[in-house]
């Protein structure tokens, strides 16, 4: 069995924080909106996340997904303030703060499956079917996801 180091630990802790809270703000306003509590606790344990996770990455692609997950929270953040995106400000809020959601629950899933139950993981590897399955339905779930986003959002923009 593999154990966790302390960097390893606070990056699991901090990481599962996040996964709960990003859930919650799709479930209350159908995207993590960082204008409200939970949209910004969101970003803060995301971000959180991310930078510890650069203790415990032994993967390049590890690290691009720590990169891509801090980039994704960077624009989400952003959008709002940048006048120049127009109308695209809420677009690019939402779109980049899911996929940041994406960046998180990617590895959360791989580790999950590559490490529990302790005695035999479900995934024995990258190659898993087991893994490929879940990406797969991560992945799915992405752009459902954003699909519906972009919809509600375009929907509710409408003046009528």
């Amino acid at each position: 069995m593999n154990s966790l180091s302390s960097i390893g630990i606070l990056h699991t802790v901090v990481s599962l924080f996040a996964i709960p809270l990003g859930a919650i703000a799709f479930v209350r306003g159908g995207r993590i909106d960082v204008a409200t509590r939970v949209g910004k606790l969101y970003v803060v344990a995301t971000a959180l996340g991310a930078l510890t996770a650069f203790g415990v990455i032994k993967t390049p692609v590890g690290f691009g997904l720590a990169v891509g997950t801090l980039l994704a929270l960077l624009v989400g953040v952003a959008a709002p303030h940048l006048s120049w995106l127009g109308r695209a400000r809420r677009y690019t809020e939402t779109i980049a703060l899911s996929v940041s959601f994406f960046f998180v629950l990617l590895p959360g899933i791989t580790e999950t499956l590559t490490r529990l139950p302790v005695s035999q993981p479900l995934a024995s590897g990258l190659d898993s079917p087991v893994l490929r399955v879940a990406h797969l339905g991560l992945v799915t779930g992405l752009i459902a996801g954003v699909a519906y986003q972009v919809t509600r959002l375009r929907v509710g923009s409408r003046v009528v």
